[in-house]
């Protein structure tokens, strides 16, 4: 429950993706978790690549959702698994659904 005086802060939409014993989230720009997926999905977004994840072809990035996510599942597309999607997200690739395990 939440505190009755608290403030409550919209960060924004959030990803996590689970890619093989790694997990990984993305908020606002910025890829936090275990670090070799971080390191990665980091390199990724720093290098702009065409990449395929999930059945969609895009360009990774930092600033949308879809991008991250793409950098974040380029790592091992084939055992990629999210686990928190965005609305808008989940919106515009109706095919993903997280896997809450």
């Amino acid at each position: 429950m939440t505190h009755p005086n608290s403030i409550r802060y919209d960060t924004g939409p959030t990803l996590t993706v689970h890619v093989a014993d790694y997990t990984c989230s993305w908020n606002g720009g910025i890829f936090a978790g275990d670090p070799e997926l971080v390191n990665w999905a980091n390199t990724l977004a720093d290098t702009p690549t065409t990449v395929t994840a999930f059945d969609t072809t895009g360009t990774t990035g930092r600033d949308t959702p879809l991008a991250a996510l793409l950098a974040i599942a380029s790592y091992w597309p084939g055992r990629a698994i999210i686990t928190q999607l965005p609305t808008e997200l989940q919106q515009q690739l109706p095919h993903l659904t997280p896997n809450h395990h």
